[in-house]
């Protein structure tokens, strides 16, 4: 009798530890991640918040001789200027009206320095689960994945950075 006792005490226990690990394995599953909304010339996006220094109505930024499209200029946030680019031209979604006003500012984190990307609107911080990330297929150049169910881009930093280091025309 004590080992039929015992024999179901170990099944309780190892009943209760399944229970216990297949809780922790559906917590695992359900890890999100904080995403800017953004609007870019009438599509959706979004970047990891971690990414982001801070977000602001877009400023007049300071011309800068001979820059290319995707280079509005120069603005002061916090007491560090940062270069300021239109995103939706540096992805080549439109051409020549990127120094229309307004919208919001997007300062990127690089390094010790900042880069500010002016979009048409942030549209807020949502919560993703990182589950739902799939492979980008039709999206916008340099994303790192389709959030499937709303069907929204994660835009890569180092690819944005890498496109802004190629369009960035420095005065002679």
């Amino acid at each position: 009798m004590a080992a039929e006792g015992l024999d179901g005490r170990a099944h309780a226990i190892l009943l209760e530890r399944t229970r216990q690990l297949a809780t922790r394995s559906m917590a695992a599953e359900a890890v999100t991640i904080a995403l800017l909304l953004l609007e870019v010339d009438g599509e959706s996006c979004a970047l990891r918040v971690d990414a982001v220094a801070e977000v602001a109505a877009m400023p007049l930024p300071a011309r800068l001789p001979r820059a290319g499209p995707a280079l509005l200029g120069l603005v002061e946030t916090r007491g560090v200027l940062c270069r300021v680019y239109d995103l939706a031209e540096l992805f080549g979604r439109r051409a020549g009206s990127a120094r229309r006003s307004g919208g919001h500012l997007v300062v990127l984190r690089q390094g010790g320095g900042r880069v500010g990307l002016r979009v048409d609107r942030a549209a807020g911080i949502v919560e993703a689960p990182a589950a739902d990330l799939l492979p980008a297929e039709d999206g916008l150049p340099g994303t790192l994945g389709r959030i499937t169910r709303s069907g929204i881009d994660l835009l890569d930093p180092e690819t944005i950075l890498g496109r802004v280091d190629g369009t960035a025309n420095h005065v002679a």
